[in-house]
């Protein structure tokens, strides 16, 4: 995946920086979360995505845009190369991340799952807040000079199933690990 990341800022003193960016290895696009799934349905949720997004064709995916969600991510948006659209009327990737959510709807042991988003923005989070009141400036200026990247596009082919385990990374931020890999192949 191509990722785009600036430097942080050097502070003076003995003063962390207001920002902790994501590791590049970390970074990726979630296009659905299922909250807390138990250990044991990991292989059916496997499968049923297997099945789901077998008919999926690969998407020709580029970063665009950026914003700051809550006042405390920084995130670089994610589009289809071409803006056709999917036969609901909606982007191919905005289909694939509905499929995603259907799919590992029923997995989830989070209570309710939550109702479905018409609004959706597929995104690279790319740094958060360590302390929002310092790093206001900094997440603005940094989405502002952002928001005019448009990168290179390239083939996404494969969806990933990741756990994600909050806390447990670098600096106490999520750390996130590959669990299966579903191919598109539409």
């Amino acid at each position: 995946m191509h990722s785009v990341a600036a430097a942080a800022p050097q502070t003076p003193g003995n003063r962390r920086p207001a920002l902790r960016w994501v590791p590049e290895e970390q970074r990726h696009i979630t296009l659905a979360f299922y909250g807390e799934v138990p250990d044991g349905v990991v292989e059916d949720l496997s499968t049923t995505l297997e099945q789901q997004l077998g008919a999926v064709a690969p998407l020709s995916l580029r970063l665009r845009g950026a914003g700051v969600f809550s006042g405390q991510v920084l995130w670089a948006g994610v589009q289809t190369e071409h803006t056709s659209s999917h036969s609901s009327g909606t982007s191919p990737l905005i289909a694939l991340m509905r499929l995603c959510e259907q799919a590992g709807s029923q997995y989830s042991t989070s209570g309710t799952p939550s109702p479905a988003r018409e609004r959706r923005r597929a995104h690279v989070t790319l740094a958060r807040a360590r302390d929002r009141r310092r790093a206001a400036e900094q997440l603005q200026a940094r989405a502002a000079a952002l928001s005019i990247y448009e990168g290179p596009s390239w083939r996404a082919d494969q969806a990933h199933l990741m756990l994600s385990e909050l806390g447990a990374g670098k600096s106490g931020g999520p750390q996130h690990t590959l669990l299966d890999r579903v191919q598109l192949r539409g």
